[in-house]
């Protein structure tokens, strides 16, 4: 039985796909990779791949995720890690409030 060939895609794929995924998510929460593979006819791991920035090696993972970085997905992490910082200390305001209420 012979193997099929893998599909090569290339940066400019690669980045409109993952772009397609974070706008999917950011509208809807989630599931943006399943959307992709559908729409794009890409599979689920190999997205999943992009997103992380996997690769074969550690020395090519990191070229690819300087490739991919240009989609936005550390500037969007860094925003929902501020609000999520914001919430912690809002949280831990409230929570010393009711501890001097004790």
């Amino acid at each position: 039985m012979a193997k099929a060939k893998r599909k090569r895609y290339s940066t400019a794929q690669k980045q409109k796909i993952i772009g397609f995924v974070e706008d999917h998510n950011a509208k809807n929460g989630r599931g943006g990779q399943a959307a992709a593979s559908k729409k794009f006819k890409v599979s689920v791991l190999s997205i999943g791949n992009w997103l992380k920035g996997g690769g074969a090696s550690k020395k090519k993972a990191s070229v690819k995720k300087t490739k991919v970085a240009g989609s936005g997905s550390v500037t969007a992490t860094l925003s929902r890690m501020t609000v999520i910082q914001e919430k912690i200390a809002a949280l831990n305001a409230e929570f010393d409030a009711l501890k001097k209420q004790l």
